[in-house]
């Protein structure tokens, strides 16, 4: 079984020392160490399998945000390629979108299920694929 998981990091920000947050505050923060564990752990994950093909990424959001990445890690931990085209050199957001949109597409097809995917653009939401 295949599972993927995208972690999760939250935007919300304080103005006060993460000290005096109460323990949930803490757990929610941006910058909570969890979460930075979390999202270099996943990071590492992803640049060990692009190696291969010669990219890699810093920042989740940003890096997988224009689908070429994305599309770049399907096709590496598939060993396939995406069933349609895709722009190489997304400029617009449109084409950033469509390139996300081959990506889902081509996890739909190779029926991989995915489980709490926010939108909106920011990673608020734990989403996880699981092959079916």
């Amino acid at each position: 079984m295949l599972v993927i998981e995208f972690v999760s990091f939250t935007s919300i920000k304080y103005n006060t020392a993460l000290k005096c947050m109460p323990a949930t505050e803490k757990d929610l923060a941006e910058d909570a160490p969890w979460k930075k564990i979390q999202q270099n752990t996943f990071t590492r994950w992803i640049n060990e399998h692009l190696k291969c093909v010669n990219k890699r990424i810093v920042d989740l959001q940003l890096d997988l945000g224009d689908g070429l990445r994305l599309i770049a890690l399907l096709e590496v931990l598939s060993h396939k390629t995406m069933y349609r085209k895709y722009h190489s050199r997304p400029t617009f957001r449109q084409m950033k979108l469509e390139n996300v949109s081959v990506a889902l597409e081509f996890l739909d097809k190779e029926s991989i299920k995915l489980v709490s995917i926010g939108d909106g653009g920011n990673l608020s939401h734990r989403a996880g694929a699981e092959r079916c």
